[in-house]
C-alpha cells in the first residue's frame, strides 16, 4: 500500500506533488424510516421517484461483496436501523447540498467528522479507505468539488447515480468471465449506496490482495519517474528494459482479454484507469488491474451473444453518448495509448510491446496462429474517436469462424448477481 500512495503522490507529471497523510473520513449516519430503501432502479434518477416520494435510498449490493465491508455501510442496534453516506475529506458543496437535503426533509440523521474509517488520497477523487483499527481497506468513490489537487474545473465532479448504476452492471457483467481472464483483473465494484433525490453515490472498490498485504499495486504514473521506474525493476531482480518490456506485455495482453472476454474499449486509458500488480517480491504477477469502469465503451457483439440485455438496455437509456457510445460494428477494439498522465504519452517502443501482447492473446483466445491475426490488427482511430487497435471479425473466413465459436463459448452465466437490499427486512 506504501508504495502505491507513494506512486500516486509523488509521480504524477500531470499535477503537483503531495504528502501522503491519513484523512479524517467524516460521513452522515440517516436513521431509516422516513427515508426508505428504493426498490426500483428506476428511482435512481431524478425525475422518477416513485410511489413513495423522493426520499429514497439505495443500498445496491453484489453477493461478492465481503460481508466485513458491508458493515461499513449499514447498522443495527436499539431496534433502528441505519445507513451510512461517506464524504470526500476535500470536498466544499456536494455535502453541503446533502446535509441540506436531509434537514429540509426533515430526515434524522447525525453527521459525524470521522468514525472507524480513515482515508488516503489518490491523484483523483477516489480515496483509500482504511479500518485504524484493523488495517482493513478498499478504494472509496464519492462525490465531491476538490481533492488533494484543489478545486478546479477537473476536479468537480458529483457521483451521478445514473453512472454508478451502470459501473455496478459492469462489474457483474465483467465479474461473470472471471475464470477466463488471465492477464487482466477488474477493480470489482460489488456495492454502491446512493440518494437519488441530491443524484450522489458511493462506490467501493475491491483491493483485496493489497487489504491482506499479499501484492501491491502499482499505478502507470510510475513510468515518468525513470528513477522510479528503474527501482522498481531492480526490486525485482531485473534491469529496466526487462521488467518494462514485460510489463507491457502484460497490458497488451490484458486489453485483448478486455474486449474478446469483457467486450469493453477502454476510452480514458490514462495511468490511473490500470494498475500492474506485484507480489511480495516486487516481482510481476502477470495481471493487469483495471479501474474507473464508467471510462469506456461496451463492443455490443460480446454483450449480445452473452445476453446482457440489461447492461445494454439500460446503458442506452442513460449514459450511451460521446466517448460511452456503444460500439455497433463487427470489429473488436483494443485501447492501445498509455498517457502517463492526463497530456503525456510514452515512447512509441511501448507501444509496439503492447501491441505484441494483443497479437499474442488474440491469437490464444480464437484458437488461431499468430500469423492468421497479427495483420489483421490494424489502427481504428478514425472508426471509433480514440487511439485503438481493432480486429475486424470477419476480415478472413478463418477469423470469422474462430471468432463465431470464440462468442458460443462465453459464460452468459456466472455465480454474482446484484440486489436491492431490502434494509427494513433485513435479519
Amino acid at each position: 500500500m506504501e508504495q502505491f500512495l507513494d506512486v500516486e503522490s509523488q509521480h504524477n507529471p500531470g499535477k503537483k506533488k503531495f504528502t501522503q497523510k491519513p484523512l479524517d473520513l467524516s460521513y452522515v449516519e440517516i436513521e431509516m424510516g422516513k427515508m426508505y430503501p428504493v426498490d426500483n432502479h428506476d428511482q435512481w434518477f431524478r425525475g422518477n421517484q416513485g410511489t413513495q416520494g423522493p426520499n429514497g435510498f439505495i443500498f445496491d449490493e453484489a453477493n461478492y461483496l465481503p460481508e466485513d465491508i458491508r458493515s461499513y455501510f449499514f447498522e443495527e442496534r436499539s431496534g433502528k436501523k441505519y445507513v451510512k453516506f461517506y464524504f470526500h475529506p476535500y470536498d466544499q458543496s456536494q455535502s453541503v447540498e446533502l446535509l441540506n437535503y436531509l434537514k429540509t426533509n426533515e430526515i434524522p440523521f447525525t453527521f459525524h467528522e470521522s468514525g472507524e474509517l480513515k482515508a488516503y488520497s489518490t491523484a483523483s477523487k477516489s480515496l483509500i479507505a482504511y479500518d485504524r483499527n484493523t488495517g482493513r481497506s478498499f478504494s472509496l468513490k464519492t462525490s465531491t468539488d476538490g481533492t488533494v489537487q484543489g478545486a478546479g474545473s477537473f476536479e468537480k465532479r458529483p457521483y451521478p447515480t445514473r453512472w454508478s448504476y451502470m459501473v455496478g452492471l459492469l462489474s457483474d457483467t465483467f465479474r461473470k468471465q472471471k475464470g477466463n481472464l488471465k492477464s487482466l483483473d477488474v477493480g470489482w465494484e460489488p456495492l454502491v449506496t446512493g440518494i437519488p433525490a441530491v443524484d450522489q453515490s458511493n462506490s467501493v472498490r475491491l483491493m483485496e490482495g493489497v487489504s491482506e498485504g499479499k501484492t501491491a499495486q502499482i499505478s502507470g504514473f510510475v513510468f515518468n519517474d525513470r528513477s522510479e521506474a528503474e527501482k522498481i525493476a531492480a526490486r525485482a531482480g531485473m534491469t529496466y528494459d526487462k521488467f518494462w518490456k514485460e510489463a507491457f506485455k502484460i497490458k497488451g495482453r490484458a486489453m485483448a482479454e478486455m474486449g474478446l472476454y469483457l467486450g469493453f474499449l477502454v476510452t480514458s486509458n490514462h495511468a490511473q484507469n490500470f494498475r500492474w500488480e506485484l507480489d511480495g517480491e516486487g516481482k510481476l504477477t502477470g495481471k493487469v488491474i483495471f479501474i474507473d469502469l464508467s471510462d469506456g465503451r461496451p463492443l455490443r457483439a460480446i454483450h449480445e451473444a452473452v445476453q446482457n440485455t440489461d447492461l445494454i438496455e439500460n446503458w442506452e437509456r442513460y449514459v450511451n453518448t460521446g466517448y460511452n457510445k456503444i460500439s455497433d460494428d463487427r470489429s473488436i477494439y483494443f485501447s492501445n495509448f498509455f498517457r502517463g498522465d492526463h497530456n503525456s504519452n510514452i515512447p512509441q517502443k511501448w507501444h509496439g510491446i503492447m501491441r505484441e501482447g494483443v497479437v499474442e492473446r488474440t491469437a490464444e483466445i480464437l484458437d488461431l496462429d499468430i500469423e492468421d491475426v497479427a495483420n489483421h490488427i490494424k489502427s481504428t482511430e478514425r472508426a471509433v474517436g480514440v487511439v485503438s487497435w481493432g480486429i475486424d471479425t470477419g476480415a478472413t473466413l478463418k477469423i470469422k469462424r474462430a471468432f463465431e465459436k470464440h462468442l458460443k463459448k462465453l459464460p452468459y452465466k456466472g455465480e454474482c448477481y446484484r440486489m436491492i437490499r431490502d434494509l427494513m427486512n433485513l435479519n
